[in-house]
């Protein structure tokens, strides 16, 4: 992120299931699609689909993620709890 803070989302587009990792660019704070170029904020959600206007409801997921002495550690729960140690 241009802000420096990191993001850590579901790897997939929620629109055709593209591999985001595979080909996915960052654009200033957006990590964007590589098929179809949606692209998503640091929080999971679409922040421009190109071609059409936003759903109120478009979103991938996005993980609890925190920088510990120059690690991501990123925290992962099955409810999509916040993790209570910090």
């Amino acid at each position: 992120r241009v802000d420096g803070r990191v993001g850590v989302l579901n790897a997939y587009c929620p629109h055709l299931g593209a591999n985001l990792a595979v080909g996915g660019t960052v654009d200033g704070d957006k990590l964007v699609c590589p098929f179809h170029r949606w692209s998503f904020t640091a929080d999971g959600a679409v922040a421009d689909i190109p071609y059409a206007k936003v759903p109120s409801v478009a979103s991938t997921q996005a993980y609890h993620v925190v920088e510990y002495y120059g690690m991501v550690c990123v925290f992962i729960d099955a409810e999509g709890r916040a993790p209570t140690y910090y």
